[in-house]
């Protein structure tokens, strides 16, 4: 075989070729991507049975607005036409119409029940005698949180966006007036400080959210973080800490959530993020319960925000609020009107269905293997769809160690089931599963070969070699003549496999294809030396091969055919002839090139730096053979020597001299 490579450049990073993968799923984020009933996610990545839902009572509303806990009963706004519930333990202890409007917010102080109420933005309070009065009518349509300040009350007000002080004597302050934002979503103390959180408005186009958090004095508001979500939905103070949840809520789309920490310098950082709704925080001693729905999650945090654990997943339970009261967490559900408590008990049985799995491409799925505990059962579908849908195969349970039986696809989901019984409890620590995709072929996207006109250093950088179009010889000097010739190609392969390259050259009038180069891999530029090649029309072919990741005929490959170029190293032909007409001394040219078209000439005069432009007798330098004639400028007596050089369009410089005397 012919090495006729001069230089191999441009190496590339292998990419990860298609060998058996195997996906390792044992951490709390490998998990949380995923769905299920009455299973839990500890902080070091088990599944166990979780902390069972159950239901309190129905309170038979359509809507459920807001819960708030005087310590051992739950006070429950209601209902679009405003009715509010006290619940003791399992039963609904007392109950009372809010005049028009919805009870949004609740508060519970030394004097009463506090009721924020929309969508007049009203301020009403319920006395320990039964009476309600009404304390402020705000210029704001909604007062979605009220909080207790000592001898007043805060409100947090959207739509305008505004935090008041209402003061037992009546007088009523703006701490607040947020122009940039819609709503005062939520407030929240940090020590001796309020914290105002708010949402943008109705219909807003900022793409980016911009839900903020500001630090209430007595000079209006500092603003302490803005995020890049929408809304700024529920606060939490954990010592010098705030936990913050936001969101974005789009119109149409998936919803997204993250939890934030603020701490007391101001610096900020997610703690976790994710898909879903916001339903709320409480502090439940030391840790952080955030709840959220779509899908239904409990999730437990660290004061450090650090660890965090799932405690409960429901897809029956969609709740809109969230209250703790004597040591447990109360759900309410947005939708059907009922209180759910998580109970201390762990559920019978529960599933776990994983985030879909995407292979790439279609894959041949191998071996699954977990580790557990107690009863264990592990199934799984496949399909090639994003979603599962109705063209994805039935559940298939697979044993511990035994190959999947769902068939080749390109989406993978498994399901574990726990039920308790037996000796141990049921617990999964990790799931194993491996998969090869399915081999596709590669594919030459383009190839280009141009004359190399870099210097030597750009043989270091091949990507600075200018492509055909991007030099030009506009300059007084002359092109050089090279015989380097550049090939460059763009090939990729969709499994990642690194790819061979074999060359081939067929010269014109030939049949067959010559092989040049084999097995050429890990770059996409090769520049060669064609001085010892034939002239004339050439063409290249490449195929690109995935042999070396895929054994015997699994193999696959790709071939690309260059457009003819020329191959032309021969300068050309230049031949001078002396004229003398009258006083003028002319030279009379004849150019001619074997091959290539002829692109140009200039002359010079006793080897002088300084070159003229010479045009064609017909105008255009555009065939290998052309005829010129000029006439020499005033020179003085003697010898002189005229050069003519002339090139084609590979730039191969050919020269011709002739002696002029003049007497």
């Amino acid at each position: 075989m012919k090495r006729w490579l001069l230089f191999i450049v441009c190496m590339v990073a292998a990419a990860q070729a298609v060998e058996p993968v195997t996906v390792h799923h044992g951490r709390l984020p490998d998990y949380i991507g995923g769905k299920g009933e009455g299973v839990a996610l500890q902080a070091d990545g088990r599944l166990t049975l979780a902390a069972r839902l159950v239901p309190v009572i129905d309170l038979a509303a359509e809507r459920i607005w807001s819960m708030t806990s005087d310590g051992k009963r739950l006070v429950v706004g209601t209902g679009d036409e405003g009715t509010v519930h006290v619940v003791e333990g399992d039963r609904s202890v007392d109950h009372f119409d809010v005049p028009q409007g919805a009870p949004i917010a609740l508060g519970v102080g030394s004097s009463g029940l506090y009721i924020g109420a929309g969508p007049r933005g009203r301020l009403l309070r319920r006395g320990p005698d039964g009476s309600t009065e009404e304390l402020v009518v705000t210029q704001s349509q909604y007062i979605w949180d009220v909080a207790i300040d000592g001898n007043g009350v805060l409100l947090g007000c959207g739509a305008d966006a505004q935090v008041l002080r209402w003061s037992r004597d009546g007088t009523v302050d703006t701490l607040l007036n947020a122009t940039n934002d819609g709503h005062v979503r939520v407030l929240a103390r940090r020590g001796q400080q309020w914290l105002a959180g708010t949402a943008v408005s109705e219909g807003s186009q900022d793409s980016e959210g911009r839900g903020r958090v500001y630090e209430l004095g007595q000079n209006g508001g500092r603003l302490l973080l803005e995020t890049t979500y929408e809304e700024v939905s529920a606060m939490a103070s954990m010592g010098d800490a705030v936990f913050i949840a936001a969101m974005t809520v789009p119109s149409t789309g998936t919803p997204t959530v993250a939890l934030l920490r603020l701490n007391a310098d101001g610096a900020s950082y997610p703690v976790w993020h994710g898909t879903g709704i916001w339903a709320g925080l409480v502090r439940d001693g030391d840790d952080l319960l955030a709840v959220t729905r779509e899908p239904t999650r409990v999730l437990r945090w660290a004061a450090d925000g650090q660890t965090g654990a799932v405690l409960a997943r429901s897809d029956s339970v969609v709740p809109g609020t969230i209250a703790f009261t004597d040591g447990t967490l109360i759900l309410a559900d947005a939708h059907s009107g009922r209180l759910w408590k998580l109970d201390r008990r762990r559920a019978d049985e529960g599933h776990f269905d994983s985030a879909v799995h995407d292979a790439g491409s279609v894959a041949t799925w191998g071996r699954l293997s977990w580790k557990g505990e107690g009863n264990v059962e592990v199934l799984t579908r496949s399909g090639n769809s994003v979603e599962p849908d109705e063209t994805w195969s039935v559940w298939s349970a697979v044993q511990k160690d035994e190959t999947i039986r769902s068939p080749s696809a390109r989406y993978l989901q498994y399901r574990i089931r726990l039920e308790a019984g037996g000796d141990s409890t049921p617990s999964v620590d990790r799931i194993v599963f491996s998969l090869r995709q399915a081999n596709l072929p590669p594919r030459i996207e383009d190839v280009v070969t141009f004359p190399y006109r870099g210097g030597p250093g750009a043989l270091q950088n091949p990507d600075q070699i200018p492509l055909p179009g991007q030099h030009r010889n506009n300059g007084n000097g002359l092109p050089q003549r090279k015989s380097l010739r550049v090939l460059r190609w763009k090939a990729d392969d969709p499994n990642g496999d690194p790819l061979l390259i074999d060359i081939y050259l067929r010269g014109d009038g030939q049949s067959h294809w010559k092989l040049l180069e084999e097995g050429v891999e890990r770059v996409k530029t090769v520049v060669w030396d064609t001085e010892v090649m034939p002239e004339g029309t050439t063409q290249l072919r490449l195929v690109a091969r995935d042999t070396d990741s895929n054994p015997g005929d699994t193999a696959l490959e790709d071939s690309y055919i260059t457009a003819p170029f020329t191959i032309d190293n021969t300068p050309p032909v230049v031949q001078l002839r002396l004229r003398q007409q009258g006083d003028d001394t002319m030279i009379e040219a004849q150019i001619i090139d074997g091959i290539s078209a002829l692109r140009g000439a200039r002359f010079s005069l006793d080897y002088d730096d300084e070159t003229t432009r010479l045009a064609a007798a017909d105008g255009l330098f555009d065939t290998p053979q052309e005829q010129l004639r000029f006439t020499l400028p005033p020179l003085p007596p003697g010898e002189h020597v005229v050069s003519v050089q002339a090139w084609d369009e590979l730039e191969n410089v050919g020269v011709g001299q002739i002696l002029v005397e003049i007497p």
